[in-house]
Order: C-alpha cells, then structure tokens, then sequence
C-alpha cells in the first residue's frame, strides 16, 4: 500500500495547508516489536500495520496507538483476506488444499507418495515468515484454528503443544524462507514449482503476481476453511495533540475515499 498511500499524501498535503505528511514503510512485525521501545514524540503520528492483530502486538509490547471508535468502517482502510494458492498439477494430485492435506503432505515429504510425479521431489510449502511478516504469522493462526477447529485462536492454541508438533513438518517443508524474500508469491511466479507447490497467502499478494504464475500453467485460488484477514487498522498515536489528531482523521477520510484505486490490486474497502 506504500506507494498508494504515498500519492494520497502528496494530493493531500496539496489540498491542506495546514498538513505535511510523509509515508514511512516499515514491516509491521518490526513496528510492533520496536514502537514500544521509543519515546513517543519519536514516533509517527500514525501507524496502520498490515493487520488488527498486529496492531495488538504491538499496544502489548508497549506501542502508544489506538484506533478511534468513531473512525468510519472500524478504522480499517481496506482488506484482503488470506487464500491458498497451488499449481493446478499438484492442487489435483493432493485432491484438496487445505491444512489437514497439507500437514499429511508434509508428514509423507515426497510428491511420489503423494500421487504426484517423481521429478516434483519434496513437498513445497511457501508461507511468508512468520517471525518477519504479518502475513506469515496470519498463516499460522489459519493454522492453528484449523487444528483446534475454532476461528477464534487464542495464545493457548498457538502454544500448545500437540499443535506445534504437528506444525513443525509443515513449516519444515517450506524450502527456504529468506529464498521467498519478502514477497513469496512474486518468487514464486519468477521461479516456479521449484520453489513452491501450495501456498498460503493474502488474496492481494496471488493477484499482484496472478500472470507470473500462470505462465507456468494453471494456477489454483481457494479460500481457506478459516482464514485471517489483513485490515490494515489506522491507530492513532494516544499523545496527539487535538489539531494532530484533526490531521489524522482528514487523511484518513481522504484514503477512505480512494480505496476503489487498489480494487485491482486484490483489497477490498467495504468491511464484511
């Protein structure tokens, strides 16, 4: 959204003489372990992680943000909710994408145990990082509340042992994490089944490299059983002066009014 948000800026800092805003990218992941290490005047005024979750994160770590109950559509810009992604070759083979047939596929390693071809080698998960990405970790949660069954994953879940033994053939099938880099679809497309079989991540992440991807043949889109979705939540800093904050929220309402821009892009503005 980096670049989107920082067009709005430039338009909007055009149209307000009061306002000067500057997009400052960073991970949210990084955000949410740092923010709360810094003195709060050192802080941007806003912070819109990649998601809600994140957002909690980080006010858990220490972080001086809270998005106002009165912002239109709960403070969330836009949305794109998590789905998996295959090569059609090895989405038929497996019979289904999910995560049980995924946590079997990992467990059995090999595609010519798995009824696929010998020349497919290992069973290819790609997941962003969990420990690096928002995205990653959202992959995990899908994870874990498809193990337990239930949509609400609680840090028990996420912990418990049972979940984390038969999560770690999983993770493990993931080839190399810092080989996706920090857009796994986009490595995916440029290299192929090589690097990956199945995937799991945001709808926007398979669109933005959807004809990558189908230039080495048929590639499959399907929502998860649970899925986790990426709001992009817009916190406030909790120190802003009342002129600050009147920035704030103008900017805000001034994406909000933009958001039909990244329809294209796979987000989607009206909360569901």
């Amino acid at each position: 959204l980096a670049p989107w948000a920082r067009q709005a800026a430039l338009d909007f800092d055009q149209r307000h003489a009061d306002a000067a805003v500057s997009i400052i990218e960073i991970s949210g992941m990084s955000a949410a372990q740092t923010y709360g290490q810094q003195p709060a005047e050192q802080l941007p005024e806003v912070w819109s992680p990649e998601a809600a979750f994140v957002l909690a994160i980080g006010r858990d770590e220490g972080a001086p943000y809270a998005v106002p109950s009165d912002f239109e559509q709960g403070g969330s810009l836009v949305h794109t909710d998590l789905a998996w992604g295959a090569f059609d070759s090895r989405a038929q083979s497996l019979g289904s994408v999910d995560w049980p047939t995924v946590g079997r596929a990992a467990e059995m390693e090999n595609w010519s145990q798995l009824g696929g071809e010998q020349n497919w080698g290992f069973f290819k998960l790609t997941i962003a990082s969990p420990t690096h990405s928002a995205e990653g970790l959202a992959a995990l949660l899908s994870a874990a509340a498809s193990y337990h069954q239930h949509a609400e994953v609680t840090r028990a879940d996420v912990v418990d042992s049972a979940f984390v033994q038969w999560l770690t053939p999983i993770v493990d099938s993931v080839p190399n994490f810092a080989t996706l880099g920090a857009d796994p679809a986009k490595a995916l497309a440029t290299r192929g089944p090589s690097v990956g079989d199945v995937g799991l991540l945001s709808g926007a992440s398979w669109q933005r490299s959807l004809d990558g991807l189908q230039k080495w043949e048929a590639f499959d889109i399907n929502a998860p059983t649970y899925t986790v979705r990426l709001d992009y939540p817009y916190a406030l800093r909790t120190d802003l002066t009342a002129a600050e904050g009147d920035i704030a929220q103008r900017f805000f309402n001034f994406l909000l009014d933009r958001t039909d821009e990244l329809a294209s892009a796979g987000f989607t503005a009206e909360v569901m």
